[in-house]
């Protein structure tokens, strides 16, 4: 948790709200379901924990990269992490429209669609 420290520093933090921060979806083998984490960009600590709706993660494959807004959240037990602040509008990012294509593309080819 020393990493928590950059909050510190941040403007944002202070309103406990990031604006436009990049989370790419991975597989959690303990959950058993998609989630996200962020991306390592200057805002914001990598792999921090992104709370969303499992159905819009389920709509696209692992590894696509949303853009979204979201709050810093501390829960009961101290765990820090951050909630999507408009969670029925989570799509992936047009920034990064190329890596979430070839995503998909790898996906089709196999299982043999195109």
């Amino acid at each position: 948790m020393e990493q928590l420290s950059i909050f510190n520093i941040i403007p944002e933090v202070e309103k406990k709200v990031f604006l436009d921060i990049y989370g790419i979806s991975f597989y959690d083998s303990h959950r058993k379901r998609l989630r996200l984490q962020t991306l390592d960009w200057p805002e914001v600590p990598k792999n921090l924990k992104i709370g969303c709706r499992l159905k819009y993660l389920t709509q696209f494959p692992e590894g696509t990269i949303y853009k979204l807004d979201a709050r810093l959240v501390r829960n009961k037990r101290g765990y820090v992490y951050l909630s999507a602040i408009s969670k029925h509008s989570i799509l992936p990012s047009i920034e990064f429209f190329k890596h979430n294509q070839s995503i998909i593309n790898d996906i089709k080819k196999a299982y043999g669609r195109s």
